[in-house]
């Protein structure tokens, strides 16, 4: 997944199941984790993702926390793929732009 590759949110979508896809990758069998920081402030640091692979792509499935993404702006992130204790390099990272509103 790109830098370039932005993930809308809006600022509503607390406790929503959030699916994104990372296309022609296979991440089956890695645990992943989400990162994400504003401004340079860490605001979740290794939140569980699942990931399941359908044969083409991969999809990341995440639960959105309460007060996360309460404020609007454009957030820096990455998934980060593990098989035990090592790191799969690269990780994955990309946007996630919190617009206001309803989902």
């Amino acid at each position: 997944m790109p830098k370039d590759i932005i993930v809308p949110i809006k600022t509503s979508m607390k406790g929503v199941t959030y699916t994104f896809i990372i296309e022609n990758e296979d991440y089956s069998g890695y645990t992943a984790a989400l990162h994400v920081w504003l401004n340079g402030t860490a605001l979740v640091d290794g939140g569980t993702c699942s990931a399941a692979y359908d044969g083409t792509d991969t999809a990341i499935t995440y639960v959105i926390p309460d007060a996360i993404y309460d404020t609007i702006g454009l957030y820096d992130a990455e998934i980060q793929f593990t098989s035990g204790l090592t790191i799969i390099e690269p990780t994955r990272t990309f946007y996630i732009e919190v617009e206001q509103g309803a989902p």
